[in-house]
C-alpha cells in the first residue's frame, strides 16, 4: 500500500510539467529537435509580417466550460465558444467575426508594443523543450494583420503555457521556450 502511494505521489508531481527532446507544436507541423541543424537557418526570424495586432480575450470560467463540456445538447452559440476555448486554431476564420459576439472583448495592440511582440513571436534555438499536461483553454486569441489582412492567428492559453498558431512563416515549436508567455502576458495587460 505505501508502494502504491509513493507511486501515486510521484506520478502526480510529473503530471504537469513533462521536460523532454521532442514537443510538438499546436499544428502538428513544426516539429524541430534542438539539434536539428535545419532550425538554425531559421533562428531569430518573425513567425508573422504585421503591422497590427487585434488581441481578443474572456475571462470565462473554467468550471462553466468544463459544465458546457458535459451538456448533451448545445446551442450553437456554445457549440461556438466550445471550438474556440478547445480547439486548435484552423485554416476557417469565420470563428473572428463571432469572438464579440460570444463576449470576447476586443482591443487593438498599441504600436508601440508591435515590435516587442513581434520579438516574442520569433524562433528561437532552445536546449529543451517543456510542455504542460493540462488541457487548454484559449482565453486569448491574437489576430495578426498587415494592410488589414490577417498574416497569422494565435490562441493562447496564459493557465497552461500553451499555443496554437496558425500562418507562421517559420517553425513555432520554440514559442513559450523562452518566458515567452509571461512577457507577453505583461505586454498585452
Amino acid at each position: 500500500m505505501k508502494n502504491l502511494l509513493y507511486i501515486s505521489i510521484v506520478l502526480l508531481a510529473f503530471s504537469c510539467n513533462y521536460s523532454g527532446e521532442t514537443i510538438l507544436d499546436s499544428d502538428r507541423t513544426n516539429t524541430y529537435l534542438e539539434n536539428d541543424a535545419s532550425i538554425n537557418e531559421y533562428e531569430n526570424k518573425a513567425f508573422f509580417d504585421f503591422d497590427a495586432i487585434h488581441h481578443y480575450s474572456t475571462d470565462v470560467d473554467a468550471k462553466a466550460v468544463y459544465d458546457l463540456y458535459e451538456q448533451d445538447s448545445l446551442t450553437d452559440s456554445d457549440k461556438m465558444l466550445m471550438a474556440i476555448l478547445m480547439d486548435p486554431v484552423s485554416q476557417d476564420f469565420s470563428f473572428i467575426n463571432n469572438l464579440e459576439k460570444l463576449n470576447f472583448i476586443q482591443k487593438d495592440i498599441d504600436s508601440n508594443k508591435l515590435e516587442l511582440i513581434n520579438d516574442l513571436f520569433k524562433v528561437k534555438i532552445v536546449d529543451e523543450y517543456t510542455a504542460t499536461a493540462c488541457e487548454p483553454l484559449y482565453r486569448d486569441v491574437l489576430i495578426f494583420r498587415k494592410n488589414s489582412d490577417i498574416t497569422g492567428i494565435a490562441k493562447i492559453c496564459f493557465g497552461c503555457d500553451k499555443h496554437s498558431i496558425i500562418g507562421a512563416k517559420v517553425p513555432t515549436a520554440s514559442f513559450g521556450q523562452s518566458g515567452e508567455y509571461q512577457k507577453l502576458g505583461e505586454l498585452l495587460e
